[in-house]
Protein backbone atom coordinates (compact mmCIF):
# COMPACT_ATOMS: atom_id res chain seq x y z
CA UNK A 1 0.00 0.00 0.00
CA UNK A 2 3.07 2.22 0.84
CA UNK A 3 4.22 1.86 -2.90
CA UNK A 4 0.89 2.90 -3.86
CA UNK A 5 0.90 5.63 -1.95
CA UNK A 6 4.20 7.12 -3.43
CA UNK A 7 3.08 6.29 -6.83
CA UNK A 8 0.63 9.11 -6.51
CA UNK A 9 2.91 11.64 -4.39
CA UNK A 10 5.23 11.04 -7.83
CA UNK A 11 2.10 11.54 -10.09
CA UNK A 12 1.50 14.90 -8.24
CA UNK A 13 5.15 15.78 -8.46
CA UNK A 14 5.47 15.20 -12.04
CA UNK A 15 2.20 17.05 -12.40
CA UNK A 16 3.76 20.07 -10.85
CA UNK A 17 6.49 20.47 -12.27
CA UNK A 18 4.81 20.26 -15.54
CA UNK A 19 2.07 23.16 -14.46
CA UNK A 20 -0.74 21.43 -15.47
CA UNK A 21 -3.70 20.92 -12.76
CA UNK A 22 -4.53 17.75 -11.83
CA UNK A 23 -8.01 17.94 -13.86
CA UNK A 24 -6.37 18.36 -16.93
CA UNK A 25 -7.05 15.60 -19.98
CA UNK A 26 -3.28 14.81 -21.11
CA UNK A 27 -2.43 14.66 -17.27
CA UNK A 28 -5.24 11.97 -16.91
CA UNK A 29 -4.32 10.19 -19.80
CA UNK A 30 -0.76 10.25 -18.73
CA UNK A 31 -1.26 8.90 -14.74
CA UNK A 32 -3.52 6.36 -16.63
CA UNK A 33 -0.96 5.21 -18.90
CA UNK A 34 1.72 5.49 -15.76
CA UNK A 35 -0.65 3.42 -13.40
CA UNK A 36 -1.79 0.96 -16.01
CA UNK A 37 2.29 -0.03 -17.19
CA UNK A 38 3.49 0.25 -13.66
CA UNK A 39 0.45 -1.97 -12.82
CA UNK A 40 1.41 -4.31 -15.92
CA UNK A 41 4.97 -4.95 -15.47
CA UNK A 42 4.12 -5.86 -11.68
CA UNK A 43 1.66 -8.11 -12.73
CA UNK A 44 4.15 -9.96 -15.17
CA UNK A 45 6.76 -9.81 -13.12
CA UNK A 46 4.87 -11.60 -10.14
CA UNK A 47 2.36 -13.67 -11.68
CA UNK A 48 4.19 -14.13 -15.68
CA UNK A 49 6.23 -17.98 -14.81
CA UNK A 50 3.49 -19.17 -12.82
CA UNK A 51 0.87 -19.20 -15.42
CA UNK A 52 3.13 -20.61 -17.87
CA UNK A 53 4.11 -23.43 -15.45
CA UNK A 54 0.56 -24.17 -13.93
CA UNK A 55 -0.42 -27.41 -13.56
CA UNK A 56 -3.98 -26.62 -14.87
CA UNK A 57 -2.92 -25.16 -17.93
CA UNK A 58 -0.90 -28.39 -19.01
CA UNK A 59 -3.91 -30.96 -18.18
CA UNK A 60 -6.99 -31.48 -19.85
CA UNK A 61 -10.13 -30.52 -18.11
CA UNK A 62 -11.73 -33.10 -16.61
CA UNK A 63 -15.58 -33.02 -18.96
CA UNK A 64 -16.93 -35.36 -16.29
CA UNK A 65 -16.64 -33.36 -13.38
CA UNK A 66 -17.61 -30.28 -14.81
CA UNK A 67 -20.74 -31.82 -15.66
CA UNK A 68 -21.12 -33.52 -12.61
CA UNK A 69 -20.48 -29.99 -10.97
CA UNK A 70 -23.41 -28.50 -13.26
CA UNK A 71 -25.78 -31.20 -12.40
CA UNK A 72 -25.28 -30.21 -8.31
CA UNK A 73 -25.17 -27.13 -8.47
CA UNK A 74 -28.90 -27.36 -11.00
CA UNK A 75 -29.97 -29.93 -8.42
CA UNK A 76 -29.24 -27.55 -5.71
CA UNK A 77 -31.18 -24.53 -7.27
CA UNK A 78 -33.73 -26.74 -8.05
CA UNK A 79 -34.40 -27.67 -3.72
CA UNK A 80 -33.95 -24.13 -3.13
CA UNK A 81 -36.46 -23.16 -5.75
CA UNK A 82 -38.49 -26.14 -3.94
CA UNK A 83 -38.55 -24.71 -0.34
CA UNK A 84 -38.93 -21.18 -1.68
CA UNK A 85 -42.17 -22.06 -3.47
CA UNK A 86 -42.97 -23.74 0.02
CA UNK A 87 -41.91 -20.79 2.05
CA UNK A 88 -43.78 -18.20 -0.41
CA UNK A 89 -47.04 -20.57 0.19
CA UNK A 90 -46.77 -20.57 3.77
CA UNK A 91 -46.31 -16.91 3.69
CA UNK A 92 -49.56 -16.66 1.78
CA UNK A 93 -51.18 -19.13 4.14
CA UNK A 94 -50.22 -16.97 7.30
CA UNK A 95 -51.67 -14.10 5.88
CA UNK A 96 -54.98 -15.10 4.85
CA UNK A 97 -55.00 -16.62 8.36
CA UNK A 98 -54.12 -13.15 9.75
CA UNK A 99 -56.41 -11.40 8.25
CA UNK A 100 -59.11 -14.06 8.96
CA UNK A 101 -57.74 -13.10 12.45
CA UNK A 102 -58.16 -9.14 12.06
CA UNK A 103 -61.70 -9.52 10.72
CA UNK A 104 -62.80 -11.71 13.75
CA UNK A 105 -61.66 -9.34 16.37
CA UNK A 106 -63.10 -6.48 14.91
CA UNK A 107 -66.42 -8.53 14.64
CA UNK A 108 -65.53 -8.70 18.43
CA UNK A 109 -66.99 -6.65 20.95
CA UNK A 110 -66.64 -5.97 24.95
CA UNK A 111 -67.15 -8.92 26.70
CA UNK A 112 -66.93 -11.93 23.84
CA UNK A 113 -63.58 -9.88 22.79
CA UNK A 114 -61.78 -10.59 26.28
CA UNK A 115 -63.21 -13.81 26.63
CA UNK A 116 -61.54 -14.80 23.48
CA UNK A 117 -58.52 -13.10 24.53
CA UNK A 118 -58.27 -15.09 27.49
CA UNK A 119 -59.10 -18.44 25.84
CA UNK A 120 -55.72 -17.83 23.17
CA UNK A 121 -53.34 -16.80 26.05
CA UNK A 122 -54.28 -19.34 28.18
CA UNK A 123 -53.71 -21.77 25.37
CA UNK A 124 -50.40 -20.38 24.50
CA UNK A 125 -49.18 -20.64 28.05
Amino acid sequence: MIWLTKLLNLIRSVGQKLNAPMNAKALTWWMFLLIFGVGFCMGFALNGPNVSSSASLKTPADSTQFYKTLYLTEKSNSQLRSQIWTLQRRQERLLNDYEKAIIRIDSLRGATLQREVDRVFRHAK
